[in-house]
């Protein structure tokens, strides 16, 4: 009886707390729900705010990035056009050298790509930044790329033509010192510098089929130094004997002329001293005739008479010198 009582007070308790949770709206767990409910709405709300701000953020984050990616390509760019012109075409340059050289100097006279900077926001205006840039990075790093395949092939044809001029120089050189080995023997102060000659062409020939220009240019110029030290031998030769030679024929001309001087001596004969004469020479004295005063008459006095005087004779003169004034020497 008890038991059936229990069983009739829990089942009028259920129906009655059914009936009060039906009359209440707001229940603990219509509130857990409502609540999470608003917070779902919040977090959709904040989500609408926040997500086109973290969008822009990572957006100029983006542009920076390529500005800075189209500001390193046109660097890279001006350093390869100021390369790019330091090429000028060479008298030693075949014609697909000067063709590529044409080609680019036109590259390094055209216009820079310009660089776009980022705006302070608006998503559009970035992403319209970031596409500049991009399309900056893939025109600065073409031309780049063309200038660098044409320098590549420039600087290996010229490398192609300096191998090519350096074996025809090497080879031309060998055929000299060759015939200098033939038609030097016996013409050099000794052997010595032929010998050497021979060690050097020996060595050329080895290096005569290298693709190192430098190496055929230095067989070159190891084979020219023999050539001239040859040379150099035989010319101090040929003055030598060119020397000896000459003082050879000036004592052979000195003991002729010796010999020829001894002859015109012994042929002439010795004459005899002689006393020098002297005929004098006598010319006549020359008179000269004074006659003589006559005194004046003296007064009257008795005066003995006189014997009257003879004329007086002149004096001889001396006799004239003879051919010097009559003198007789």
């Amino acid at each position: 009886m008890e038991d059936k009582l229990d069983d009739s007070f829990d089942e009028d308790d259920r129906l009655v707390a059914e009936t009060v949770k039906r009359s209440n709206p707001f229940t603990p767990h219509r509130i857990k729900m409502l609540a999470a409910a608003a917070s779902a709405v919040a977090v959709i709300a904040g989500l609408c705010v926040a997500v086109p701000r973290v969008i822009e953020f990572r957006e100029a984050k983006a542009c920076d990035v390529s500005h800075g990616e189209a500001m390193a390509a046109v660097r890279t760019l001006e350093k390869n056009v100021a390369a790019a012109k330091t090429y000028k075409v060479s008298p030693t340059d075949g014609p697909d050298v000067r063709k590529d050289i044409g080609k680019l100097s036109a590259l390094a006279s055209g216009r820079l790509p310009s660089v776009e900077a980022c705006p302070a926001g608006g998503t559009a205006a970035l992403k319209s930044a970031m596409s500049a840039n991009s399309r900056t990075v893939d025109k600065a790093s073409s031309i780049s790329s063309d200038m660098a395949s044409l320098v590549a092939r420039i600087d290996k044809g010229r490398g192609e033509k300096a191998v090519s001029d350096a074996r025809l120089v090497l080879e031309d050189r060998m055929k000299s010192a060759s015939d200098l080995v033939a038609s030097s023997k016996g013409k050099t102060e000794d052997d010595k510098p032929r010998t050497n000659l021979q060690t050097a062409l020996k060595a050329a020939e080895k290096a005569k089929g290298s693709k190192d220009a430098s190496k055929l240019k230095s067989a070159s110029e190891n084979l020219q130094n023999a050539i001239d030290k040859v040379n150099a031998s035989i010319s101090a030769r040929k003055s030598r004997e060119d020397r000896e030679r000459r003082e050879r024929e000036e004592e052979e001309r000195k003991s002729q002329e010796a010999a020829r001087q001894q002859e015109e001596q012994s042929a002439v004969p010795v004459q005899p001293q002689q006393t020098p004469t002297y005929t004098p020479q006598y010319q006549a004295p020359r008179h000269s005739y004074t006659p003589p005063r006559r005194q004046a008459p003296q007064p009257s006095a008795p005066q003995t008479p006189t014997t009257p005087a003879n004329p007086s004779q002149p004096a001889p003169s001396a006799p004239a010198n003879p051919g010097n004034n009559g003198v007789i020497m």
